[in-house]
């Protein structure tokens, strides 16, 4: 769905209820980083889901994604900050559609994960290998165990386990052998430096 829409440059032909993966959610955790307040957070998820994925349910997982980061680098605990975000969506939505549109995607959480390539699913399976984790190693080995879209689940998950349990609790052998980690240290580096 990424290629097709970068591709044709046709991302309208793209917003139907079936073309709802989950390209844009795995890239949503840096939208909670550079954003100030939950409102700005909501409105730059949905731009940024719009460009491959412009369907309203993955605008809205998306943003319910990036809040949930938001709080919980805030200081609430998981659950909580799953509230906070749901609450926050809610009151944000102007469109009845829309609003029913969450409540579908809210309804969902308690489906069994499946680890599935469909951005609802995706979301919740994220979130519960989290949940399950007590650590960055088991939330991954969770949403692997999962099963189907294991490298999505896993990166939507690893993001969210990094932020609550540190940079630190990522396993020293994954970060050394990690592909193109020489680059990822230069961007940190004039990242360290600028700030």
């Amino acid at each position: 769905q990424t290629m097709a829409a970068l591709r044709n440059g046709h991302v309208e032909a793209l917003n139907e209820e079936r073309f709802n993966g989950n390209g844009s959610l795995m890239r949503a955790l840096p939208v909670a980083l550079v954003c100030d307040t939950p409102d700005e957070i909501c409105k730059v998820s949905f731009l940024h889901s719009s460009v491959t994925h412009p369907h309203i349910r993955s605008k809205l997982c998306c943003a319910l994604y990036s809040l949930v980061v938001h709080f919980t680098l805030n200081g609430w605990h998981l659950p909580m900050a799953i509230t906070l975000a749901t609450n926050h969506l809610n009151s944000w939505l102007v469109a009845p559609e829309d609003i029913d549109e969450l409540n579908y995607i809210i309804d969902c959480a308690s489906n069994d994960p499946k680890g599935s390539g469909y951005v609802v699913d995706s979301l919740w399976s994220a979130l519960y290998a989290v949940k399950a984790g007590y650590s960055y190693r088991d939330t991954i080995k969770m949403a692997i165990l999962l099963g189907n879209d294991t490298d999505t689940t896993a990166c939507i998950a690893g993001g969210l386990a990094a932020i609550i349990h540190g940079y630190d609790s990522i396993p020293e052998d994954w970060v050394t052998h990690l592909k193109g980690k020489d680059n990822i240290d230069q961007v940190l580096s004039l990242l360290n430096s600028s700030v």
